[in-house]
């Protein structure tokens, strides 16, 4: 956890949030669906800590699958309190790097957001 606001030093990374547009399922529900959009209209994205928690391994149709949790940091802003658990998020510098949100963001301190998401799971 970031100890304080004036402590933005471990923001070290630039990340962009995802969501996939809502569309109708053919019975007059929106759901989500179609291509991920990045969100905000940030072009050079979010500066975010990603702080690796105890990862762990799976087993799934006979292979051994990692999964990486994260807890990602980011400053609280009115664009990243919309972001939810349907999100995913991408690293700038490597968009082969994918983490799933696993759980909704907290606010831990005034200005702060924590999230936990999940590298090496489907988004």
């Amino acid at each position: 956890m970031v100890k304080s606001i004036r402590d933005a030093g471990p923001l070290r990374t630039k990340v962009y949030f995802q969501a996939r547009p809502l569309v109708e399922d053919g019975y007059g529900n929106m759901v989500p669906g179609g291509e991920w959009e990045t969100q905000f209209n940030l072009p050079d994205g979010t500066w975010a800590n990603l702080q690796p928690m105890v990862g762990s391994e799976s087993v799934q149709a006979s292979r051994l699958q990692g999964k990486q949790p994260y807890l990602v940091t980011v400053r609280a802003s009115s664009d990243t309190r919309l972001v939810n658990s349907a999100w995913r998020i991408v690293v700038k510098n490597n968009p082969d790097r994918v983490l799933a949100i696993t759980a909704p963001p907290i606010e831990p301190q005034p200005g702060w957001l924590e999230i936990i998401a999940t590298e090496g799971e489907p988004s």
